[in-house]
């Protein structure tokens, strides 16, 4: 919802009352406008005006010296017909203002880094702070730098956007600075300073990234994948990065292999250069080094990565409502959006892409109906219909990969129109909750409106009272903000006592209200903040049994100071507390210590502070738990001879166990034994036997032999007479993996996971050797769950390169299904499959637009007038459809050319000449485009008027003469 108007005591600010006509824009030329006011006074003190040629009629506001809300009204009688407007508006204390400054590089990005010898932007923007962040215009703004130099010097005028430019020149230099800039406004000066450097030339950063065979990035490959890119990107280390182009970059990997062979590639336009891993079968963790030599200096990266058996997945299911916000209702007759979000749960959450997901609903009907694609961010995305009754049901989804099926399920309901909630907050001077203020002190009353389901309601007026004490402003009305807050002062008041804070909003004429209890009392607030220290020092609302704690109670003042020297009483309903009779001394910086025993039984407990001040008692108090002794922990860990996490060892080959022993809050544990032993293979020492490091870790070498085989690792460490176990399986390998790849190109000969029905796609099915060399001369056996392949046996051979091609048929029907390729190398099958679709040949969209005489979009036309029809043909991705006929009728008018067919133009569009006749009525317009065999429609209504409407628009001008929402109290302003 818009930002609240606003209005400033003591300021004065121009209502402009315009009357015109709705189609053509046309000013009414001096007609008697009359205009009142809630708050403030108006000039014509009588509220009367005549409109000038512009059909502005002008009055001058007063905004006065009363903090309030309240409206403006105007009205016009024209040929016997009355019409209005009303204009919200606030007047407030005063409306502070920002000087923001940006520093731009020569490429317009923000930066705080220039190179010697060349040119910055300094952008200095002047905005009000009311909550409508409204730019100041013409605003002089004085700038000054203490390295490089300014352009202007000194002083430059705030535009339309309230933004002063400077060009900032560098100079030769090597230095840093800041650059400095105020304004003045209203008699208040508002500054802002921005650092930055100069420095010789910008360096250079080389950055990997490992993208997955769905282009998104990850650390993780599933075994005998490939299609996956490694991209290191040279570019300046700045806070704007420029591409680096042509530069040779090397690249090596410790597992799998890449692609181009020799790990040389250039960077392209982008700074990038590509390289292509291929995982292998081997389930491994590794890493991938680049470098770049740019100049006489060498920047390098690394990546680490793994190869895993298989990657999961997950399915989250997330019912948005209208508003785009998640929700678990739906009010009647409306719509919201059930989105449903695959992933992986490899630690990346890596979205995925073009998976078929399954949905339904017991509640209320989705669209489409069941079946829907993931995108490139992994949500498959259904409409949800609420439909006219009330219910509570449940949302279902499922998706398949590979074997495996992952599902979610969402309750929600289907609710009445769902009513507002007004909350109110009474906050101390400090600005916290409180239920009570001292006398003769000012507290903030705060009227929180929201819909039901949680929205803010902005620009509503609250009305708001007290029964003690009193409220500024003096009438309790005030505007909610854009976070559908209204505030109000509460005036404590010289006497003590209690009373009720009660605020009302009327909203769609129904009233919500709340009440709040409160009082005032002697002299000073203070408060008491609790707060439980674990044996480490650090906050926490838990103590491990026969452990002790700290309990910290901090006593301030109103004011945010330190109370020392006096007496905090604590009481414990769990455990004990030392000093045992709950009695200490504040210290200098206002907090009392105790010691907190948990003593030996689990359970739950609260723990309370107060204090007597000045015959006013102040309390906290604080929920806690004592839990279990923790347990230890020890997590085996197997390292390939590269340092990388690994379940496979090659024979022959030696790796490394780690066993790491920690609590189970996750500190380490030095200098314990622990005991290993394997299955299969040997560990160094032979005994199995070593002790943890300080981090917690002991390591043994695990001597793989010269057999193949799997085996099991097993460490075990005794602590406290318990002892804690962990077991690893792993295996020794041999011989070199091969790797499937399909690709789906569409008629085209572009890669795709779609085509139209009654076309033919090709599939491609790459085969290569775990070096990355293709593998010729191989059958490969293709299948489809949908549609059918050519030949119709599903095997061909591969050729030079190790592609082995099929033909997609996709038939007349439409829907998705699974292609799957394998082969058989050295008595090993590798396999890979796609998810494609079927649809329909591709739709078109016809868009309909009247135009009025003034060229803007209208659905009315008056008598004898014409008007412009625009049929906009685009194709399903959105591209404009150029050079195909379009026919149009009308069932009211007529339309040039009279055979009612026109061409579209590059731009997608066809235009016809409506006429709209001398009499009124309505009518249809109805535009068709025939493309491939199919007709596209679609239909406008309009209507043709007689008599001409005319209406009267409001708008304030302060006393530059620019719109605004806000005036100042007790001086003129001018309403038109």
């Amino acid at each position: 919802m818009d930002s609240p108007p606003q209005t400033v005591q003591n300021t004065q600010g121009t209502l402009q009352a315009k009357s015109r006509l709705p189609t053509a824009v046309t000013p009414v030329v001096g007609v008697l406008v009359d205009a009142s006011t809630t708050v403030g006074i108006l000039v014509p003190s009588n509220g009367q005006s005549l409109s000038n040629s512009a059909g502005v009629a002008t009055f001058t506001v007063t905004a006065g010296s009363v903090i309030a809300a309240g409206a403006v009204t105007a009205n016009v009688q024209i040929d016997g017909d009355t019409f209005t407007d009303t204009f919200n508006f606030e007047v407030v204390d005063s409306i502070p203002y920002l000087l923001e400054l940006t520093l731009l590089g020569p490429d317009g990005q923000p930066t705080t880094t220039l190179a010697k010898n060349t040119q910055g932007t300094l952008q200095a923007k002047v905005t009000a702070t009311d909550g409508s962040n409204t730019p100041v215009v013409g605003a002089l703004v004085n700038a000054s730098t203490t390295i490089g130099s300014l352009v202007p010097a000194s002083q430059a005028l705030s535009d339309s956007n309230g933004v002063a430019t400077f060009a900032v020149v560098a100079g030769p230099t090597i230095s840093a600075g800041a650059v400095t800039a105020n304004v003045q406004i209203d008699g208040d000066t508002f500054t802002d300073t921005v650092n930055f450097e100069i420095v010789d030339s910008i360096p250079y950063l080389l950055e990997l990234t490992l993208l997955g065979p769905d282009g998104q990035p990850t650390t993780t490959l599933a075994k005998n994948t490939q299609r996956v890119r490694c991209k290191p990107k040279s570019r300046p280390m700045m806070a704007v990065t420029l591409p680096v182009v042509g530069e040779l970059v090397s690249a090596g990997s410790t597992i799998g292999s890449l692609v181009p062979g020799n790990g040389q590639a250039l960077s392209d336009s982008s700074g990038i250069a590509t390289f292509t891993a291929v995982a292998g079968s081997t389930v491994a963790a590794g890493a991938v080094t680049a470098d770049v030599q740019i100049g006489d200096n060498t920047f390098t990266d690394v990546l680490n990565f793994e190869i895993v058996d298989s990657i999961p997945y997950q399915l989250e299911l997330t019912l948005l409502g209208p508003d785009g916000q998640p929700t678990t209702t739906l009010a009647k007759n409306t719509q919201g959006t059930l989105q449903a979000k695959v992933t992986t749960t490899d630690g990346n959450n890596t979205p995925a892409v073009g998976v078929l997901v399954n949905a339904s609903t017991t509640v209320g009907s989705l669209v489409p109906a069941s079946q829907a694609l993931s995108d490139s961010n992994g949500v498959a995305t259904f409409a949800v219909v609420a439909g006219s009754t009330t219910a509570a049901g449940a949302g279902t989804a499922d998706v398949q990969i590979g074997d495996d099926t992952f599902s979610d399920s969402l309750n929600f309901e289907v609710i009445e129109n769902e009513p507002c909630v007004i909350e109110l907050t009474l906050l101390a001077p400090d600005g916290q909750p409180t239920s009570a203020l001292a006398n003769n002190t000012q507290g903030t009353l705060q009227a929180r409106i929201t819909t039901d389901s949680g929205d803010p309601v902005a620009n509503t007026i609250v009305n708001a009272a007290t029964t003690f004490g009193s409220l500024i402003p003096g009438n309790g009305q005030v505007l909610t903000n854009a976070s559908g807050i209204a505030t109000f002062t509460v005036v404590a008041g010289a006497n003590t006592g209690a009373g009720v804070l009660t605020g009302t909003v009327e909203i769609s004429g129904n009233a919500f209200s709340d009440t709040l209890n409160f009082e005032v009392i002697e002299g000073e607030l203070h408060f008491v903040q609790l707060t439980l220290l674990g044996p480490d020092g650090q906050p926490t609302i838990e103590l491990a049994e026969n452990t002790q704690g700290t309990l910290q109670a901090t006593i301030t003042s109103e004011s945010g100071d330190p109370v020392a020297n006096v007496i905090v009483n604590a009481t414990t309903t769990f455990g004990s507390l030392l000093p045992g009779n709950g009695q200490v001394l504040t210290n200098a910086s206002g907090v009392a210590t105790f010691t907190v025993v948990a003593g030996a039984n689990t359970g739950a407990g609260v723990l309370t502070g107060s204090v007597e001040i000045g015959g006013n008692s102040f309390s906290d108090s604080l929920n806690f738990e004592v839990i279990e002794n923790e347990l230890y922990v020890i997590e085996l860990t197997l390292l390939a001879p590269d340092g990388q996490p690994t379940s496979a060892l090659a024979n022959n080959t030696q790796g490394t166990l780690q066993a790491r022993v920690s609590t189970e809050s996750g500190s380490p544990v030095s200098n314990v034994i622990v005991n290993a032993t394997t299955t299969f293979g040997n560990l160094v020492p032979a005994n199995g036997q070593v002790l943890t490091d300080a981090g917690g870790i002991a390591t043994f070498t695990v001597v793989a032999g010269a057999n193949t085989g799997a085996g099991v690792l097993t460490g075990g460490v005794e602590i406290g007479g318990n002892a804690f176990s962990d077991t690893l399986n792993f295996e020794v390998i041999e011989g070199e993996l091969h790797f499937v790849q399909l690709t789906l190109l569409g008629p085209d000969g572009q890669p795709t996971s779609a085509l139209a029905n009654n076309t033919q796609g090709t599939l491609r099915a790459t085969i290569t050797a775990e070096s990355g060399d293709p593998v010729a001369n191989v059958i490969v056996n293709a299948a489809t769950t949908f549609g059918s392949l050519v030949p119709s046996n599903g095997q061909a051979l591969t050729n030079a390169s190790g592609v082995a091609t099929f033909t997609v048929v996709a038939g007349a029907n439409t829907g998705a299904g699974v292609l799957t390729g394998s082969v058989e190398i050295g008595g090993n099958t590798f396999n890979d499959s796609l998810n494609f679709e079927v649809i329909e040949g591709e739709l078109h969209f016809v868009q309909l637009t009247l135009l009025g005489p003034d060229g803007l979009s209208t659905n009315e036309l008056t008598e004898d007038t014409q008007g412009t029809l625009q049929a906009r043909i685009t194709t399903e991705s959105g591209d404009p459809v150029a050079n195909v006929i379009v026919n149009a009728t009308t069932t009211f008018g007529s339309l040039v050319p009279g055979n009612g067919q026109s061409l579209t133009d590059a731009s997608g569009i066809a235009t016809f000449r409506v006429e709209a006749g001398a009499s009124a009525g309505a009518g249809v317009i109805t535009g068709s485009v025939q493309i491939g065999g199919n007709t596209f429609t679609n239909t406008l209504n309009f209507k043709v008027v007689g008599d001409e409407l005319y209406f009267v628009t409001l708008t304030l001008l302060d006393s530059d003469g620019q719109a605004t929402t806000a005036i100042t109290e007790r001086t003129e302003a001018a309403y038109r």
